[in-house]
């Protein structure tokens, strides 16, 4: 599904004042996973736990960070009850970002736990038949999106590969012209060997 906004699933306890006076909310965002994206070829998002945390009365006064064990320890009650409530995190590339889908298709998958491209492409031949005409040809979309994707991928990982082979054989190109170089500055000039020869001779 979409990127999750602060004031998502806030909707208890969470987002009460806390003693010290500060409004705290917690939330799950959307964020990009590199690692995954340039490993599949595609946008791949990850959820990531936010902490929004407000002092009332100051517009100015808001911080809004991926959510660390600190956090965790000093706002817990706060924290627990928003992990009682949370949505389970996803993994993959969210419906809502995949182009083919309408927004009412996506919010009908969401509604039956499809949340993501690849859930889609799971979806066994009985339960895609549950969920209405049409859906069958975009769960071929979905799969032959991944193929496609993955093809992408490897051929991204194979031209990365590539180019770092390119780069380390120019780097020890480099340093043998270096080596030869310095070689060529301590051997004699051609003829010079003979020529000292020659003198001591005559001597």
């Amino acid at each position: 599904m979409g990127p999750a906004h602060p004031k998502d699933a806030m909707d208890f306890d969470n987002s009460e004042p806390t003693r010290t006076g500060l409004i705290i909310q917690f939330s799950l965002e959307a964020k990009p996973d590199k690692a995954e994206t340039a490993k599949a070829g595609r946008p791949v998002m990850k959820d990531v736990e936010y902490i929004k945390i407000m002092v009332p009365g100051n517009s100015n006064g808001i911080v809004h960070v991926p959510v660390t064990d600190k956090h965790r320890r000093e706002f817990a009650n706060q924290y627990e009850n928003w992990k009682r409530n949370a949505e389970n995190p996803i993994q993959g590339q969210p419906l809502r970002e995949w182009p083919p889908l309408r927004p009412s298709e996506v919010a009908h998958l969401v509604h039956n736990n499809v949340r993501t491209v690849e859930e889609l492409a799971a979806v066994s031949d009985t339960n895609i038949q549950t969920l209405g005409p049409g859906y069958l040809t975009l769960r071929q979309k979905a799969r032959d999106f991944l193929e496609a994707a993955k093809n992408t991928g490897f051929l991204t990982e194979l031209r990365e590969q590539t180019d770092l082979l390119r780069s380390q054989n120019e780097a020890l190109q480099r340093q043998l012209d270096a080596a030869n170089a310095e070689l060529r500055t301590l051997k004699p000039p051609e003829g010079a060997e003979a020529a000292e020869h020659g003198k001591k001779h005559r001597r």
